[in-house]
């Protein structure tokens, strides 16, 4: 079963999102922050990891680059309410594999 790491701040997107991969039969962690993703990751390595944009300590963007250089075959996708064109060239080009706005 795919395990998958949510990582947002907002309580009610991180159920909602972690309650719809887990109705899918996945195996789901989730962590307030880009910092507690890190740390989860640090014990164990997800099969995708589903993370906010805009998140205090470390944002989304900042997520995937430190994920990349640690575990660089974990596919993200970051999700935002907050989407421009300069912000998915962006998570795009630091590794993510897809980005939902």
């Amino acid at each position: 079963m795919p395990k998958i790491l949510v990582v947002d701040d907002s309580l009610t997107q991180l159920t909602l999102l972690a309650g719809m991969l887990e109705e899918s039969g996945n195996t789901v962690w989730t962590a307030n922050d880009g910092q507690e993703a890190v740390e989860r990751m640090g014990s164990e390595i997800p099969d995708l990891v589903v993370t906010d944009m805009q998140m205090p300590n470390i944002n989304g963007v900042e997520l995937i680059k430190q994920m990349h250089s640690t575990c660089p075959l974990v596919p993200t996708i970051l999700v935002t309410a907050f989407g421009s064109e300069e912000l998915a060239a962006e998570a795009l080009g630091t590794g993510a594999a897809n980005y939902i706005a």
